[in-house]
């Protein structure tokens, strides 16, 4: 079986965080004994290059996994149109989401946002398969008109590392961990430094780990540093998979404050390390009720509460995510069987 990967976000020497869950999702693929090719390319013309030197080495694929559904998912419309080729989509673009709105913005912009409405429509009904990392993402995509008569929830990808990680944390100790690219508009790492100053101020004793890097990385930390907090938050910067099992390890209570998300695999992660949560309702967070204890989107205050009272937080039986690399297996069997019928 031969499955091309087409994806605008894939990781690369400029940027090693950017689609990392797509790499998981290959990588998985290629441990079931399928043959796979991955192109990569936000500009089309670079895209389509890549794509005809792909066919000429590797010849036609049985299946075309598009992932996000952008410009690129031309490419598997006109194949199964032409070539007799099915595609399956794996949708994780955060635009069709109430507090995101970037689709429905896209689709308001007269001529070309009727035609981009119409194209992502097209994209979206005429693929074999369609999965939603989240239950959440694939209400709002039908909410947006962006549906399936095979419309699936497969949540991404947890690695291995994450599975049987020893409790090393200090039963005397406070500790958090936050882990994302560090985006305000959609994480709100500002809004949990706030959190730390607030249970600071209060004269609690605790300890954050901040993991990650991005646009807003150096703002937060000089925000940390304007308010004293170096001797209760670390930065420690772009964590391989590994180094962040290990900081779970040591670690009581993972924080995400995210404003929206469509999945947030660190959610996943944590649970199978059997961390406490404390999250904002947003991603798979809303299907694991009881499990994580919630807080509203950018209310610090709320926040810095449950960071105080996080020993009353008892919710931390392991979840394993390790048969998401099945299911994708499952699905691209069943599709090309349907297709040889």
């Amino acid at each position: 079986m031969k499955v091309l990967f087409v994806t605008p976000w894939y990781p690369s020497v400029k940027d090693t965080m950017s689609g990392l869950f797509v790499e998981k999702i290959l990588l998985e693929t290629k441990r079931r004994g399928i043959d796979c090719r991955v192109i990569s390319s936000v500009n089309f013309f670079s895209f389509l290059k890549e794509f005809r030197m792909v066919m000429k080495s590797w010849g036609k694929p049985d299946l075309i996994h598009l992932h996000v559904t952008t410009k690129q998912g031309i490419l598997p419309l006109l194949m199964k149109k032409f070539y007799g080729v099915p595609y399956i989509v794996t949708e994780r673009w955060s635009g069709c989401l109430d507090e995101n709105g970037d689709y429905l913005g896209l689709c308001n912009r007269f001529v070309i946002g009727k035609i981009y409405r119409w194209l992502t429509r097209k994209i979206i009904s005429e693929a074999s398969t369609v999965t939603a990392v989240s239950e959440l993402l694939r209400r709002s995509m039908r909410k947006c008109g962006l549906d399936n008569v095979d419309f699936r929830v497969i949540h991404n990808v947890v690695d291995d590392v994450f599975d049987n990680v020893p409790d090393n944390t200090d039963e005397n100790e406070m500790s958090f961990l936050h882990v994302s690219c560090f985006s305000d508009r959609a994480k709100n790492v500002t809004g949990i430094i706030e959190a730390a100053r607030i249970l600071r101020d209060k004269g609690v004793n605790f300890r954050l780990t901040m993991v990650g890097d991005g646009p807003d990385f150096d703002k937060n930390k000089r925000l940390a540093v304007s308010y004293g907090l170096d001797d209760y938050v670390r930065f420690a910067g772009v964590l391989q998979s590994e180094e962040v099992a290990s900081e779970m390890s040591r670690h009581k209570c993972l924080i995400l404050f995210s404003n929206f998300e469509t999945a947030a695999v660190v959610l996943q992660e944590a649970m199978s390390v059997g961390m406490k949560i404390i999250s904002t309702p947003v991603g798979i967070a809303g299907e694991y009720e009881g499990r994580i204890k919630t807080v509203k989107p950018g209310d610090c205050l709320g926040l810095a509460e449950a960071m105080e009272n996080v020993e009353k937080i008892h919710c931390k039986q392991k979840i394993s995510f390790s048969n998401v690399g099945d299911e994708y297996f499952a699905v691209y069997n069943e599709i090309i069987q349907r297709a040889c019928r």
